[in-house]
């Protein structure tokens, strides 16, 4: 509108601001706001055609005032952008402070003192210097905060002077993990080699540590598929239950992954005997399963040559999710090794999926994407690591909760040491092992009882040498519901209900002051009302 269009007689038409960048719908945007002093020129000294070239303090309206403190001269050496809240005494501000000894960036909304400092942190000026706060870089609010990272996160105290290498580099962490690795494997080979319980996580740990080296999308891209690959050759049931994973990985690696699923479908959409092994395997596995994997798995063959991919996912869950003690899925392989009625083997039923994998690999490795030219680090899943050389702590006056759908490892070259005020408790839905290789295993109570119960089945004290029951200052009790059998030696003391029974073929001999036989006589047997546990499902 012209002149006037306001309903004002005094307003002008509307005039254009010049901007340092203007674009179609792009560029810099400070308009003027009521009430400031603008300076007006004229295109060609046209008087009709005006525009504003900027703008200007006065008397009334004082210079720019970094965090609503300080005046100039004094803070002469600070910079940048300050705008304030319509109707309101909010503000934000990006302030450059070039004072020496305390230069330092801010990014700044007022709104729950919520900030980025950057360098050497001061408190806001009211002269030319002020109080440090310390150097580096401080994100802050009053209110919430969220660091969120959809392909990974690394937090690390390692020092990268000048950020000489990859945003992700993570070398020392990646190192003290693969010694972990190799502390944790020695020890449970030789866990196994005693006879006792290996750990489960091992085999999970390369695949963990190997996320952490690689350079391109292909890189990660390949690894993953050969890892899903390799677990098919040597573990189909638990590459089966990480097939889930497996899909989530390849999908958030972007790129050339996204076709992963449509190319696996149409591979297997045409081969009707790697759809036909597959539906076999899943016979098989619902053949030998309980009743809760039956009814799972009997939907998903049905499904299976519409979208076969999504079918293996759903199969993995339900083996993830399988109670071990109705199911043992180590059985399944085996009866595949010696053969079913339907005669398929693990390789067999797999062999179609793992054909696919190694076309797969070979095709990402002459691809263009794995000749690409390093762009830096990524991470093959999005992972969280945190990594110091000086230690990490954890504190809080309420509590610490630590989770996770598959195991938690932990490992130190020194010791592990728990320490608690109250008490320690753990439970475990199968059972609880415990392995020393060197040095014994203690079980000490300074005040109150110690306590072993199998509530459901026997112990069993096995010592190379000798076992010691010894009471200090009272007496030892044997109790039995039905007998208590002795032997050593060749010879053997039996009590039970029938009397007591010793045999020997040696010599048999008795010392004491005066022995004294007297008729017979019954005793009662104290009885214990052991709880007896249900079956537990906690998935």
């Amino acid at each position: 509108g012209g002149a006037g269009s306001n309903d004002n007689d005094t307003d002008s038409a509307w005039v254009d601001v010049l901007t340092p960048w203007a674009g179609e719908g792009y560029g810099a945007r400070f308009l003027p706001r009521i009430g400031e002093v603008v300076v007006i020129d004229f295109f060609d000294g046209n008087i009709d055609r005006p525009f504003v070239t900027g703008r200007i303090h006065e008397a009334q309206r004082s210079p720019t005032k970094f965090d609503v403190k300080g005046q100039l001269p004094a803070t002469k050496k600070l910079s940048g952008i300050r705008s304030q809240e319509i109707n309101g005494s909010g503000f934000n501000q990006l302030r450059f402070d070039d004072t020496t000894g305390q230069i330092s960036t801010q990014l700044q909304s007022s709104h729950a003192a919520t900030q980025l400092n950057l360098g050497n942190l001061s408190h806001p000026k009211e002269q030319e210097t002020s109080q440090g706060r310390g150097e580096g870089f401080e994100l802050r609010t009053d209110a919430w905060g969220a660091v969120r990272a959809g392909k990974g996160m690394l937090i690390s105290t390692y020092a990268q002077e000048q950020a000489i290498a990859d945003h992700l580099e993570a070398a020392q962490a990646q190192s003290l993990l693969s010694q972990g690795y190799e502390s944790m494997k020695m020890l449970s080979e030789v866990a196994a080699k005693q006879q006792t319980d290996a750990l489960n996580v091992i085999n999970r740990l390369p695949k963990f540590i190997q996320s952490l080296e690689l350079k391109t999308t292909g890189q990660a891209l390949n690894s993953t598929v050969n890892l899903f690959k390799e677990g098919i050759n040597n573990d189909p049931i638990h590459a089966l239950k990480s097939c889930g994973g497996f899909i989530e990985d390849i999908g958030a690696l972007g790129g050339n992954a996204k076709g992963v699923v449509d190319e696996f479908n149409a591979f297997f959409s045409d081969a009707k005997d790697a759809l036909e092994n597959l539906k076999a395997f899943i016979e098989n596995v619902e053949e030998h399963g309980a009743d809760i994997v039956k009814g799972k798995l009997a939907s998903i063959k049905d499904r299976i040559h519409k979208n076969p991919f999504e079918s293996i996912k759903e199969v993995g869950k339900v083996l993830a999710n399988v109670e071990t003690k109705d199911f043992d899925l180590m059985s399944v392989c085996g009866t595949f090794s010696k053969g079913s009625k339907l005669e398929v083997s693990p390789s067999k039923a797999l062999s179609s999926l793992q054909g696919f994998m190694e076309g797969y690999t070979q095709g990402l490795e002459s691809s263009s994407d794995t000749k690409q030219q390093e762009q830096g680090k990524i991470f093959r899943q999005a992972l969280m690591l945190l990594a110091s050389p000086n230690g990490i702590a954890l504190t809080t006056p309420e509590n610490i909760i630590l989770q996770a759908s598959q195991d938690i490892a932990e490992s130190a070259s020194g010791s592990i040491n728990l320490s608690a005020q109250k008490n320690i408790i753990g439970h475990a839905q199968d059972k609880i092992s415990l392995f020393a290789a060197q040095k014994g295993l203690r079980a000490y109570a300074a005040k109150g009882k110690l306590e072993l119960q199998a509530q459901d089945d026997a112990i069993e004290a096995i010592a190379r040498k000798v076992i010691k029951i010894i009471s200090t200052e009272d007496k030892i009790e044997l109790s039995s519901a039905k007998e208590i059998d002795i032997k050593a030696g060749g010879s053997q003391l039996i009590v039970n209900g029938n009397g007591v029974f010793i045999k020997t073929g040696g010599k048999f001999e008795s010392k004491a002051g005066q022995h004294i036989f007297l008729g017979g006589e019954n005793i009662s047997i104290p009885k214990y009302d052991l709880p007896k546990i249900e079956k537990i499902d906690l998935v």
